[in-house]
């Protein structure tokens, strides 16, 4: 509105001038005067006016020019960039600072992790913008049910805590991609976490898990699948998990795995430290990268692995394995076999085709030969054959210029052999220059130690004093 406006009377303008007084004159100065004085009002108060405008527009920065930084805020309590993050993390915190929730309203992300809280208020709930929430490592025992209003969350990690269960609230937040509440005292894992369409991560791992609802098998959009160090006994069937990249079920007490159905794009599957006595179709996990089923009941390696053609490590050890299975050599990417403690008695002679083969142990089996076409592995590094019943070294090892590491102890090999003595020189430069180590066997075989012999016959008599 017009200044003049503002301080005429309806219409803007002057009210009729009285007439003049007696001896008096009026040429009509004074209106005029004031007329004027309000024309020049006027134009100050439009360029206030454009100016105001001016200062709300964005600023642009000229070509070539830096853009203006705002300040940075004073160090204490939570940092706040708008839309960004807001955190307290790591500052020994056992209560929330006083201006929570005020003033992070406006973040996407907020993190209160490595304090010492043991509670989170309910007015977090008034963080409607929030996707990213991490709490971990504190000393929660329960979690405010009104997380379950941040409908927006993304990801949620209240992992390294004391909670006992995961809620079935965590039902409500459907947008929810990843859940990490590993390394606390879950007993009970609520069925709705399976209501979770859009969630790819679930790490559960390290906490006290007896059961899983059977209801985890249909999550579909499932990419990991993490419930290792638990006790775990059995587990549900995993059909739908199509999109499964790994499935860690390691340090648990299950003895039989649960169906899997055909996983197209598992990579990693862990299943060492349980009670399994035999390993599913291998078919059907045609991308498998890595399988790590050591600590287990194993007699047998399925013949299907040779269908995994993506394999680069085969980790079996402390089993009751007797044999390498068959089809190794079909496989263009095995880098490692790693198969100690079994019952292994001989290498197959296809092991020899394995041409990219970098670490190939075998200690502690039952092996009586190493076949000299073990110098056609010239990527081999890492050769572990200790504890055997080897007891000769083929001279085709010093052919292998690559190796770096020998294990070939507590074999009954006869080291006083001029050529064995020759021969273990040349594969201790070997090994050595390429900055590793020769393990040899022993130079004698080991003996009774007469001073144990009589201590035992001391105390013996001792005894019988008594």
């Amino acid at each position: 509105m017009k200044l003049r406006n503002k301080l005429l009377p309806e219409g803007g303008q002057l009210p009729s001038a009285p007439p003049p007084p007696s001896g008096g004159a009026d040429d009509g100065t004074t209106i005029d005067k004031f007329n004027g004085i309000l024309n020049r009002l006027e134009n100050v108060t439009d360029k206030v006016q454009d100016l105001r405008e001016k200062l709300s527009e964005p600023f642009q920065a000229p070509a070539g020019a830096a853009s203006p930084t705002a300040p940075a805020e004073e160090a204490g309590g939570g940092e706040e960039p708008e839309g960004e993050e807001w955190s307290i993390e790591a500052q020994g915190l056992a209560e929330i600072p006083a201006g929570f929730p005020a003033e992070c309203m406006n973040a996407v992300s907020v993190s209160m992790a490595n304090n010492k809280l043991t509670s989170i208020p309910a007015s977090i709930a008034t963080l409607l913008k929030i996707t990213d929430l991490n709490v971990s490592e504190n000393q929660l025992t329960e979690l405010p049910s009104e997380i379950r209003s941040l409908l927006g969350l993304t990801v949620l990690d209240i992992s390294d805590n004391k909670l006992t269960e995961v809620p079935e609230w965590v039902g409500d937040l459907k947008k929810l991609e990843r859940l990490d509440a590993y390394k606390n005292s879950i007993n009970k894992v609520s069925a709705r976490v399976a209501e979770l369409k859009d969630l790819k991560e679930l790490n559960i791992f390290n906490n006290l898990i007896v059961d899983l609802p059977a209801e985890i098998g249909d999550m579909e959009s499932l990419e990991l699948l993490n419930v290792a160090s638990n006790q775990l006994r059995v587990c549900p069937p995993l059909l739908k998990l199509r999109g499964l990249k790994r499935l860690a079920l390691f340090w648990n007490k299950v003895s039989i795995l649960p169906e899997l159905g055909d996983m197209p794009d598992l990579e990693e599957l862990q299943l060492s430290k349980n009670l399994i006595v035999a390993l599913p179709d291998l078919s059907r996990l045609p991308a498998l990268t890595s399988i790590s089923v050591g600590n287990n009941n194993l007699t047998e390696i399925p013949a299907s692995i040779k269908f995994c053609l993506a394999l680069q490590e085969l980790a079996a050890g402390s089993n009751q394995i007797t044999a390498l299975p068959d089809g190794l050599s079909h496989l263009p990417n095995l880098s490692k076999v790693v198969l100690p403690s079994n019952k292994v008695s001989e290498i197959p002679e296809e092991i020899w085709s394995c041409g990219g083969l970098e670490t190939l142990d075998l200690a502690d089996n039952s092996v009586s030969l190493l076949d000299p076409q073990v110098s056609k592995l010239q990527s081999l590094t890492n050769l572990f054959v200790q504890g055997n019943k080897l007891t000769e070294i083929p001279d085709s090892l010093k052919d292998m210029g690559k190796m770096k590491r020998l294990q070939l102890t507590d074999n009954p090999v006869p080291v006083t052999d001029d050529a064995i003595k020759a021969l273990l020189g040349d594969l201790k430069k070997i090994c050595e220059g390429n900055g590793g180590k020769l393990m040899g066997p022993e130079k004698e075989a080991p003996t009774a130690s007469p001073t144990k012999g009589k201590l035992k016959f001391s105390l013996a008599k001792l005894k019988g004093a008594a």
